[in-house]
Parts: structure tokens; sequence; C-alpha cells
């Protein structure tokens, strides 16, 4: 979609430059989390770390489940 409306409304100059812009925000994030994830290390401390946590965790979702529900029903 995006690379249509370049074609559409832009010049090669300026489309690419979005089209750049358009990978920045949207791919590299992805990319980063790829990475993130796929270091084994990390991974470790993080199951560490739900393990020893997951009892607040759920405490604190489940709060803020509770208050988005009732934010949105009373809007």
């Amino acid at each position: 979609m995006v690379v249509g409306l370049l074609h559409d409304q832009a010049t090669f100059g300026a489309g690419l430059g979005y089209l750049l812009l358009y990978n920045v925000i949207f791919a590299l994030p992805l990319v980063i989390i790829l990475l993130i994830a796929s270091d084994k290390a990390l991974l470790e401390k993080v199951e560490v770390w739900k393990k020893r946590s997951t009892r607040a965790v759920r405490l604190w979702s489940g709060s803020a489940m509770v208050a988005l529900g009732l934010a949105i029903f009373s809007l």
C-alpha cells in the first residue's frame, strides 16, 4: 500500500525517502526484537525473572485489564 501511494503521489527522490522512513519506523523495530529474542543469555534471565515474579505480574496485568475495562465501559 505504501509503495502504491508513493507511486501515485511522489517523485523518485521523495518516494525513496518515504520508503526509507517507512522501513525505519516499521521494519527496524522488528529486526531489533528479533535480535533481542535470539540472545540466549537474555532469554535465560527473563525466564528466571518470570519464575520469580509470576504472581506480581498476574496481579498488575489483571488490575490493568480491569482498569481498562472500566475506562472503556465508562466512555
